[in-house]
């Protein structure tokens, strides 16, 4: 097919996305045996082809896999309009303009947007669209209004469908609870996986019956080689488990929380509330619970693993220990919150009371890092601190020799970066040699896109070198004045500290100078015997 009146030698970006019709017509095709249909291949011979025929250069690929209707349900368009923003295209490729987004009017506007400011034109098989142009605008606001129109009556249909099942006494959840599986070729019937089922019983026995902790039973099961119900799916599916996935208390809880194990099917338990960002977009925060009054109950078709008299056991046990409820006028109780952080296992370290003992800092991963008293960390942190500012009246002497070999540092990034010039220019132009090849067939069409993603990361690693080599002669740059704008803050830090009680404030006055602290210890130390390594708000090296 001959595409007329399309701009010629652009640098692109594809953007393919399956729609629900896409799903729809591959779940149909699957049940019927069929094996021929995959949308994103089709549209890739497509967009392989009008790219063909007008020289474009295909810088990036964005293949979208769900179909969630706003922008932030879909992380490749985040990506894509990024790039777009930053004016990194001349234009975008995609099957047709509704694959861009089907989501509300605001959605519809941050796509619009940034295309129109960014002046990125918009390419589908049928036409280039200018979104600077009034016509091309008005053309793609209509096209996008009944998209989002036809979008809606096919996410109600969806969701009617979603309901029948659940009405039915189907699981339709993405993943099967720990314990169960489903057999697609017959249903949405949740079956019993007899191997995992034992494990659940287990834990609700044990916490049930045997008084023990829901961390305790994560590392019993750690301990026993069980894997945890993310490792369970991937070996159901036939991947390699993730070593870095085990089972949490978390974990625990969610198991002796869920009625699926009774027997019944919930649906609609949560809704997810959206607010707008700063820059105009969407962004989901966490699902607040509905009323159980609103939820969707009913016996399902699957038979329980737990009895009813276990689970009401286990929820009455949950309650008696839960802290949940909101502690009013909560009081700040560690100076340190926030900043120190464990050097084995890089999470940062809580604050943990003791009833016979004043409180330590704690890993929070169970068995990682030995604790210390609170007031010994601050102690030796202050200590550290005041010890680098004594340092600094010795080292102000030697700033001149900084400076000077700033300068020879500079000089010698500024020959790096032409050799890196000449080198980006360079692939550039093999970039706009590959269409030779394509038409002369010295490629085809797999060969052509394979290079031209070679060609294309060897230009990114090239222009991120570069961007890295401009960052650090201005950080050299900045040296001096860097120093002594952190000189008087931690001047300042040192002599208010001890002078006010405030935990909060102490905390802030720490985070004004201190950007992390990281903390070790060895097993067979004593109290005071650790050691911490402080990082100044301003560099990234150690002080």
């Amino acid at each position: 097919m001959a595409y007329k009146g399309f701009p010629q030698d652009l640098d692109v970006a594809w953007y393919l996305r399956k729609s629900r019709e896409d799903l729809e017509a591959e779940e149909r095709a699957r049940r019927e045996g069929r094996v021929d249909i995959d949308t994103l291949s089709k549209h890739r011979k497509r967009l392989l082809e009008i790219s063909r025929q007008n020289c474009w250069t295909v810088v990036d690929i964005f293949e979208e896999v769900v179909s969630g209707e706003l922008i932030d349900e879909r992380p490749e368009v985040i990506k894509l309009l990024e790039n777009v923003e930053a004016r990194k295209y001349d234009g975008v490729v995609c099957v047709e303009i509704d694959r861009l987004g089907r989501g509300d009017s605001a959605d519809q506007g941050i796509i619009q947007r940034a295309f129109r400011d960014s002046e990125t034109l918009i390419l589908t098989p049928d036409k280039a669209y200018d979104m600077n142009d009034d016509l091309d605008e008005e053309m793609v606001e209509f096209k996008s209004f009944f998209a989002r129109r036809e979008g809606r009556g096919i996410s109600r249909r969806m969701q009617n469908g979603r309901v029948d099942s659940v009405n039915e006494g189907y699981y339709i959840g993405t993943y099967e609870p720990f314990g169960y599986y489903r057999d697609r070729n017959v249903g949405l019937k949740l079956l019993i996986d007899e191997k995992s089922a034992d494990i659940v019983r287990k834990i609700f026995e044990w916490y049930a019956e045997s008084g023990i902790g829901t961390s305790t039973i994560a590392e019993r099961l750690n301990h026993m080689g069980i894997p945890c119900p993310s490792n369970t799916l991937r070996i159901r599916n036939n991947k390699p488990i993730n070593p870095s996935r085990v089972w949490q208390a978390n974990s625990i809880l969610q198991i002796l929380r869920n009625e699926v194990y009774v027997g019944k099917i919930q649906w609609r338990k949560t809704k997810t509330m959206r607010r707008r960002m700063e820059n105009g977009r969407y962004k989901k925060i966490k699902s607040i619970d509905r009323p159980r009054d609103q939820w969707i109950e009913k016996k399902g078709l699957h038979e329980p693993i737990i009895t009813n008299e276990l689970f009401k056991r286990t929820q009455e046990i949950l309650e008696s220990r839960s802290n949940r409820e909101l502690v009013k006028d909560r009081q700040f109780k560690n100076s340190l919150a926030s900043i120190v952080i464990c050097k084995k296992c890089g999470q940062k370290m809580q604050r943990r009371p003791y009833a016979n003992q004043l409180p330590h800092l704690k890993c929070p991963t169970k068995g990682c890092m030995r604790s210390s008293q609170i007031a010994y960390v601050e102690e030796k942190v202050i200590e550290a601190l005041r010890e680098w500012y004594n340092s600094y009246k010795v080292q102000h002497g030697l700033i001149d020799q900084q400076l000077k070999k700033t300068k020879k540092r500079t000089s010698f990034a500024t020959s790096i970066l032409k050799e890196l010039e000449e080198e980006i220019a360079a692939t550039v132009q093999q970039k706009e040699n590959l269409h030779k090849f394509l038409e002369r067939g010295t490629y085809d069409d797999d060969t052509y896109l394979a290079r031209n993603k070679v060609l294309s990361e060897q230009h990114k690693d090239l222009l991120s070198k570069k961007d890295a080599i401009l960052k650090e002669v201005q950080q050299e740059a900045q040296y001096e004045t860097t120093q002594q704008n952190v000189i008087p803050l931690v001047r300042h830090v040192l002599d208010v500290y001890n002078e006010t009680e405030d935990l909060k404030e102490k905390n802030k006055l720490l985070k004004s100078v201190i950007h992390k602290i990281v903390y070790s210890k060895r097993d067979d130390a004593k109290d005071r015997e650790f050691e911490i390594d402080l990082y100044p708000i301003s560099r990234s090296t150690r002080i």
